[in-house]
């Protein structure tokens, strides 16, 4: 008889709801409130997200290597095991074919999330479309509800097709939704658009780190997440600065203009070094 998967405690679904709760009750009105408020530019409003990635930066890594000793220690592992955990490390996850490349993959997603979706997309409906908060929440809503329903999708069918397989031309459909919004104007054109773009985000968001899982030996599993979401922060951390600065600079479309750029080049580097992964990385 099939062992019965354990279930997530109920204590951790609420508080992992009431903090995205809390997400979202900020994600459509602090960038509006700052602009208006205090007159503020658009690499002031971005250095919200820069603040908050810096304190999850500094964490992540020393807390992967944390779990990858507190796993050994639960498993019982041999001496030679807790051998490999201690020689390896992150220099064993680096060499790791593709762990780099999802890194900086996370890293570019997370960069246009923060930097161009969550704080500047807001400014966008109001300044380009002209729509007031109640549309605005509306429409911020919308892609938040993409991103959850395609984030189940996007695994599902990376299982199917394989990482990479799914992986690059998902990117490349991103780039384009991206770039087209940043010419929108239409109040139900941007709707649409919005809740497109959310699911590409959310179809590519999980596929990163189910491929390094794949890749990367078990011991090392912490490290290579720790790895993965110290890149996402970096993300956090440098691509609300260069998005804000280029609103700033040049104009508010250049910024989601500039996150179609780095999707299409991640997802040719992406498509240069799938022969380089095992074939069940790329295909099913």
């Amino acid at each position: 008889m099939t062992p019965s998967r354990p279930m997530v405690p109920i204590e951790v679904l609420a508080a992992a709801f009431l903090f995205n709760l809390g997400q979202g009750v900020l994600r459509p009105s602090m960038p509006l409130y700052l602009e208006r408020t205090f007159a503020a530019n658009y690499r002031m409003v971005t250095l919200i997200p820069v603040v908050f990635g810096a304190g999850k930066w500094i964490a992540n890594l020393p807390t992967g290597y944390l779990l990858t000793r507190r796993a050994l220690v639960a498993d019982g592992a041999v001496p030679q095991r807790q051998a490999v955990g201690k020689k390896s490390g992150l220099k064993a996850v680096l060499r790791t074919p593709g762990v780099v490349l999802m890194g900086m993959t996370n890293a570019v997603l997370t960069a246009i999330q923060t930097g161009v979706l969550v704080f500047l997309f807001p400014l966008y409906l109001a300044k380009r479309g002209a729509l007031g908060a109640e549309l605005i929440g509306l429409l911020v809503s919308l892609s938040v509800f993409g991103r959850l329903v395609a984030l189940w999708f996007g695994g599902s069918v990376s299982d199917r097709w394989g990482r990479m397989r799914a992986l690059m031309p998902a990117l490349l459909i991103y780039a384009v939704l991206l770039g087209s919004m940043s010419q929108l104007t239409h109040p139900a054109i941007l709707a649409g658009c919005s809740l497109a773009v959310g699911a590409a985000a959310g179809f590519v968001a999980a596929i990163p780190a189910a491929l390094t899982s794949d890749q990367v030996d078990r011991p090392l599993h912490g490290v290579g997440i720790g790895w993965l979401r110290t890149m996402s922060d970096s993300g956090q951390i440098v691509g609300p600065l260069v998005m804000g600065a280029l609103a700033d600079a040049v104009d508010l479309s250049a910024p989601f203009l500039f996150g179609a750029a780095l999707l299409a080049v991640v997802a040719l580097s992406c498509r240069r070094h799938a022969k380089l992964l095992p074939a069940n990385a790329v295909t099913e």
